[in-house]
C-alpha cells in the first residue's frame, strides 16, 4: 500500500434525451429502464440501474449559478412532472438531471433549504 487514497466515482446515470414537462420524472425514467421492444441494448448498459428498486434511484438537478469547485444541489420529485420539479429554478439551455443509486446520495450535496 503506497498510502493513497483511491477516488471511489459516485454511480451516475445522465441520459440525454427530450423530456416533456407534463411527463412525471419516474414515467421518463421507465422509458430507459423498463423493458421495452428496442431498448435492450440501453438497459445492458444501464443494468446497475435498471436493476434496483426506483425508490433507490436518487434525482438531483445542479443548482444554477453554482461555484464548480463546491457544487450544490435540488432534490427532485420522481413522482412530479418535469414542469413542477423546474418550477422556480434556474436551467441553462435544458435541464440534466442526475440518477443517482441511494448509496451515493452524500455525495449531491443539497443547496441550503432544501429539505430531503
Amino acid at each position: 500500500d503506497d498510502g493513497s487514497k483511491e477516488h471511489i466515482i459516485p454511480k451516475m446515470l445522465k441520459v440525454e434525451s427530450q423530456m416533456s414537462e407534463t411527463s412525471t420524472l419516474s414515467e421518463e425514467l421507465g422509458k430507459h429502464l423498463d423493458v421495452h421492444p428496442g431498448n435492450s441494448t440501453i438497459r445492458s448498459q444501464l443494468r446497475s440501474f435498471a436493476n434496483v428498486p426506483r425508490d433507490k434511484l436518487i434525482l438531483f438537478l445542479k443548482r444554477l449559478p453554482c461555484s464548480s469547485a463546491a457544487p450544490q444541489y435540488y432534490g427532485l420529485d420522481r413522482d412530479a412532472t418535469l414542469g413542477e420539479n423546474l418550477n422556480g429554478k434556474t436551467v441553462i439551455e435544458f435541464p440534466t438531471i442526475d440518477v443517482v443509486l441511494e448509496e451515493d446520495r452524500e455525495k449531491y450535496p443539497l443547496f441550503i433549504g432544501e429539505l430531503y
